[in-house]
């Protein structure tokens, strides 16, 4: 009786986690993107602060993990990416050897690339709009943005030449992440910034590609959002 009655319980958990998963599972990630984008600008200017951003960008991936692994493949696949970033972000806070910070960053690269393409898909395949769906939506944006910055960064690794900042600022000065973060959600708005230049023509395309993809995805988002909604109260209507 007493097997039979902690199967019962730990069922009884699974199936809230999975309730809970299934009506809530992008507001988790939407508040710890949230809480990314305005705690980078703060604390990343000496070790501490890097270090206690490397554990919130390890619980933001570990969120994103739990948001994309509907399948076990997807589990495995993200996992693939965020094990290797996580052990090699800390390598680098411990030896500052910045082989281990480019390697880094490409995981997180391929990690932010997968989780925003597969909550993405997630989301278009939705068959009605509920709250989540809308949270969803926003957090694909704040990924995309957050993408892009973190490829702004790697090519500035690989060229450094590649990005400048703007001629008010001190040349001499750091481009930090969250400038490159800052960057791209102006380019992905099509607002601009005068703090950042890119100089490269490699770069020079890229913000490109990602003016033209923000302005895409807000006009295709409008539009299947009002598809769906339309679709949903004509079913409704109809029955």
């Amino acid at each position: 009786m007493a097997a039979t009655t902690t199967d019962i319980r730990i069922q009884q958990e699974i199936g809230a986690v999975r309730l809970w998963r299934n009506n809530y599972k992008y507001l988790t990630q939407l508040v710890l993107l949230l809480l990314l984008l305005l705690l980078y600008p703060v604390f990343e200017k000496n070790f501490v602060d890097r270090t206690f951003l490397k554990v919130l960008l390890t619980i933001v991936m570990v969120s994103g993990i739990f948001s994309v692994s509907d399948t076990a493949k997807k589990f495995a696949f993200s996992l693939l990416m965020a094990v290797p970033f996580v052990i090699l972000s800390w390598l680098y806070l411990m030896t500052d050897v910045k082989n281990y910070e480019l390697a880094a960053t490409v995981f997180l690269l391929l990690f932010f690339v997968f989780a925003t393409v597969t909550i993405l898909i997630a989301v278009l395949s939705e068959p009605f709009v509920s709250h989540d769906t809308i949270i969803g939506a926003i957090d694909v944006y704040l990924l995309l943005g957050i993408t892009w910055g973190i490829g702004y960064q790697m090519v500035q690794m690989f060229t450094p030449a590649a990005f400048s900042m703007a001629g008010g600022i001190s040349t001499d000065r750091i481009i930090f992440f969250s400038d490159h973060i800052a960057y791209s959600f102006s380019c992905l708005t099509t607002l601009g910034s005068n703090d950042v230049i890119p100089v490269s023509a490699f770069a020079k395309t890229l913000v490109s590609f990602e003016a033209i993809c923000g302005t895409l995805y807000v006009a295709v988002l409008i539009a299947w959002l009002m598809g769906v909604f339309f679709l949903h109260n004509v079913k409704k209507t109809r029955e």
